[in-house]
């Protein structure tokens, strides 16, 4: 079942994607910039929920997160960064290969492969559903 939202949200997260991609395009070819604005012109803006945005990691912050974690909170770190990578739009195999990577390499003991995944998968699932929330606010839904 799991399997089955996360692709649905996926195909969602795509098609949303498209869209900002062919308003950018057509902005860019000489549309008007109404075209462009992904938010309705009758409905302001709205500011995000608290914590929606995500926060910057420091760059120092961002080196001992990807180096050797505490053994009690790798999967804490892991959470942490398939995040990071998600907001930053990465794609679902790019940020499950770089977190296998990360694992194999920082965490000792690695953790297990299941858990690692059921990491990505969790993360991914509550991104997409973020976007898609997105879109709905910014179609006026």
């Amino acid at each position: 079942m799991m399997d089955d939202e996360l692709a649905e949200a996926f195909e969602d997260l795509k098609r949303a994607r498209e869209e900002q991609r062919e308003r950018r395009r057509k902005h860019a070819n000489g549309g008007d910039m109404e075209d462009a604005i992904t938010p309705p012109p009758q409905q302001p803006p709205r500011p995000p929920p608290p914590g929606a945005q995500p926060e910057p990691i420091s760059s120092d912050k961002w080196a001992q997160l990807t180096r050797q974690p505490d053994p009690e909170y790798r999967d804490e770190a892991a959470t942490k960064i398939v995040g990071h990578l998600f907001r930053h739009n990465c794609d679902y195999e790019l940020v499950l290969g770089m977190l296998l990577a990360w694992n194999t390499a920082c965490c000792k003991p690695p953790l297990d492969y299941d858990e690692l995944k059921d990491v990505v998968d969790r993360i991914a699932l509550r991104e997409a559903n973020r976007i898609k929330a997105q879109l709905k606010r910014d179609r006026g839904e």
